[in-house]
């Protein structure tokens, strides 16, 4: 007895009681927020690339996490420089950008890929804290299509990028 894998005796105060089988063991490993979503058949609802540009990798990480869990391709960038080669070499749907960062500021890497012809198609979200008027004006200023305001809820912030994605931006 219990030579077979999931059956074991159970015992109680009563004495031996027959064999139970147990439940099966769950590999942890084989839930990936990717295969979830190819089981779910998001990548093919969401088959864009999104370039997502912070130098806070606590919120590059949330925000890669989320988008990834609605099936988007994410591409992440820690400044505006490395943005600009990372759209050159991936050619995003959708460029999420933060405003403030070290080495090339956001307002800087949106008007160079604004001003590319290869990449001024791109739609630029800035995904920024600062949303007063004037901080909207500038981020229009320097190309930027709309913004999305930090901190991002997670629950909408993928909807609020298919909506960019459709091309519904939102009026500033």
């Amino acid at each position: 007895m219990g030579r077979d894998r999931g059956i074991g005796t159970h015992w109680s105060a009563l004495g031996t009681v027959a064999p139970r089988r147990t439940p099966p063991r769950v590999d942890r490993h084989r839930f990936t927020s990717a295969r979830v979503a190819r089981d779910r058949g998001m990548n093919s609802r969401h088959p864009h690339t999104v370039l997502l540009v912070d130098d806070n990798e606590v919120n590059r990480y949330l925000a890669k996490f989320a988008l990834e869990q609605a099936g988007f391709r994410v591409i992440t960038a820690a400044d505006g420089a490395e943005a600009l080669r990372q759209a050159i070499e991936h050619r995003p749907s959708l460029v999420l950008m933060d405003l403030l960062m070290p080495v090339m500021d956001g307002y800087e890497a949106t008007q160079r890929l604004k001003a590319d012809p290869q990449l001024h198609a791109i739609p630029v979200a800035a995904l920024t804290a600062c949303v007063t008027a004037a901080d909207r004006k500038r981020a229009h200023d320097a190309g930027c299509d709309g913004c999305i305001d930090k901190p991002i809820d997670v629950r909408r912030f993928p909807q609020q990028v298919a909506g960019y994605l459709a091309g519904r931006l939102p009026q500033s």
